[in-house]
């Protein structure tokens, strides 16, 4: 019915394709094993990457060098402290006036005239840059602008 330029030529091709896998079997199952295979040899050297400066900073700038120095010479002291909470309902606002207590008194803690805050590990707050608001983003006004208000005219 409709055998025109390009699905004649598709059509011929496939029906070509399938009758060369038919016959040689053996032979596309082993060249399938083989690509497999031959790819394959690439995930030998992988290695997953945890390391936030080797992902981002060249090799060889001043700052990763600085920092794999302070890495070598400076080991981290990083000491995790947990607490574990244990009560029948631990959202009880007793038991919530416990762990707030609980806090109170190790950021009370002085030890040769250093507080917790002083030694504790903060973790940084990542603002969201104010150029980009995505609850105000929509794919419909991007492509086709946002429409205007009309605004009534008083006819004097």
């Amino acid at each position: 019915c409709c055998k025109f330029g390009a699905m004649d030529k598709l059509e011929k091709y496939f029906l070509w394709h399938g009758r060369t896998v038919a016959r040689y079997p053996s032979f596309f199952i082993f060249l399938s094993f083989a690509i497999t295979v031959l790819c394959g040899l690439g995930l030998m050297g992988f290695y997953e990457e945890s390391e936030m400066t080797a992902l981002w900073v060249p090799k060889g700038s001043t700052f990763r060098n600085d920092f794999e120095w302070v890495e070598e010479n400076f080991p981290k002291q990083i000491r995790w402290s947990q607490v574990i909470f244990k009560a029948k309902n631990v959202l009880d606002p007793k038991v919530i006036n416990e762990m707030f207590k609980f806090r109170k008194r190790v950021e009370e803690i002085d030890h040769n005239g250093l507080k917790w805050g002083d030694v504790c590990l903060r973790i940084p707050v990542i603002k969201k840059p104010k150029c980009f608001d995505p609850s105000k983003f929509s794919l419909f006004d991007y492509f086709f602008g946002k429409r205007k208000k009309r605004s009534a005219v008083a006819d004097d």
